[in-house]
């Protein structure tokens, strides 16, 4: 794709980050899911980085659960870096959350021109913004991202005509009839906030934006459905563990071997892949690194322990000797301290694994990791899944974390405790 830059002005960006999130819990339980980090990064920040880099600086963002905190991570950036100096913000308050159509109609009167509508909790990349754009300048109507599943029945998926138009937006459907998915990345015209007041309550009891472009197709306006490359990382989060292959999809794009070391390393560390090691952050001797691995700001890891590929290490952590991280994401502020080992992992903030803590991460007889979302038990797709961990988690020496674990906010692990199951907010496991 060619570089947006020559797009400054034309348009304008509508980001959705205003939803609060239930299947994404424990993690979205004390924070909103844009701010979910994937290769280091919160997910909004990555959606507002693509578009400046394409030319995209007025951005209207519609905020709504803990949106404080989208806000200040967002002005933090642009203190921090050239690439906000243009950048306008504004953010309006949905206080009343009814559905999609109704988040993207809170922005009626801002937009005079055709604008991209991208949902907040998304993995795009440059390459799918530009894409959709050029689709809109090709044809002048409104275009819908797609891209193709391989589980279509857990999406809104879309069928087209023989000329690649859109002809209806099915939810989730039982009899799917393709594998494209709705991505939720839009290039409209304003008349789609016409049709928004129009737009009827869905069965779920939401105002849903694929319900109004079912209706814009019913009424005769063109919609254009563009296909995004496949090898083109897209993921929409939707399960705790998504957030585990979206940080595979974009951490495995990281350059070969690039350093990028801010921090300092101490005499006899062994990196092997690439690394992004933030201001402040310290590699005590002995560390070795094994694949690509994003540490943040003020971090202190080792002496001799063990990071290996696709591994993601927020601000503020400690990583004590003789631990083991593989695959994981491990959030601002959490303490991963002596013989410790975590494996296929997504742990929150400020959580404290007390040493010896082992976090399994394979079933014996290797099928699929069988988790929970809501407390409900659900297929993880995956055959190694280690805990999803809520903010505030302790656990006591020598605890045991079984494969698929969901661990709520606050909760306590004892000495030599077993966990396993949907262990709820708050709960003492002895």
């Amino acid at each position: 794709m060619k570089n947006g830059g020559h797009r400054a002005g034309k348009y304008q960006a509508l980001i959705l980050a205003a939803g609060e999130s239930t299947r994404t819990r424990p993690l979205t339980t004390h924070m909103p899911k844009p701010m979910l980090p994937v290769a280091g990064r919160p997910l909004i920040r990555n959606i507002v980085e693509n578009l400046v880099a394409e030319g995209i600086c007025q951005i209207v963002i519609v905020r709504g659960h803990q949106g404080r905190e989208v806000m200040e991570c967002l002005e933090r950036w642009r203190k921090a870096t050239k690439g906000g100096e243009d950048l306008e913000i504004t953010f309006i308050e949905q206080i009343e959350r009814k559905g999609t159509a109704h988040a993207i109609g809170v922005a009626a009167g801002r937009f005079n021109a055709p604008f991209l509508c991208i949902n907040g909790d998304i993995v795009v990349s440059r390459g799918q913004i530009s894409g959709l754009l050029w689709a809109h300048e090709g044809s002048g109507n409104h275009v819908v991202g797609l891209h193709e599943v391989p589980d279509p029945a857990r999406y809104g998926i879309v069928q087209l005509d023989d000329e690649g138009s859109v002809k209806r937006i099915i939810e989730k459907p039982a009899k799917p009839p393709s594998r494209l998915a709705n991505t939720g990345l839009y290039l409209f015209k304003p008349s789609i906030f016409d049709t928004i007041e129009k737009t009827p309550l869905s069965p779920r009891g939401e105002f849903e934006i694929t319900e109004t472009i079912n209706m814009t197709v019913g009424a005769g306006d063109t919609v254009r459905g563009f296909m995004f490359p496949k090898e083109e990382p897209y993921l929409d989060i939707s399960v705790p563990w998504d957030l585990l292959r979206a940080n595979e999809l974009l951490m495995a794009g990281m350059a070969a071997s690039k350093k990028d070391i801010m921090g300092t390393m101490e005499k006899h560390v062994t990196l092997d892949g690439c690394i992004r090691l933030g201001s402040g952050s310290v590699l005590r001797s002995g560390t070795y690194i094994n694949g690509n691995v994003v540490i943040g700001e003020d971090c202190d890891i080792g002496p001799n322990c063990y990071l290996r590929g696709f591994t993601t290490i927020g601000d503020r952590c400690h990583v004590g000797a003789g631990v083991e991280i593989k695959n994981s994401i491990i959030m601002d502020g959490t303490k991963v301290p002596h013989l410790t080992y975590v494996g296929d992992s997504v742990i929150a903030r400020d959580c404290n694994l007390g040493a010896g803590t082992q976090v399994a991460n394979l079933r014996l007889d290797g099928k699929n990791v069988i988790t929970y979302v809501k407390g409900m038990k659900a297929d993880s797709g995956r055959r190694k899944l280690g805990v999803i961990m809520g903010q505030g988690v302790r656990t006591g020496v020598n605890a045991t974390i079984m494969p698929g674990t969901v661990v709520g906010a606050n909760a306590y692990i004892g000495a030599g405790a077993k966990a396993k199951g949907w262990i709820e907010e708050g709960a003492r496991i002895y």
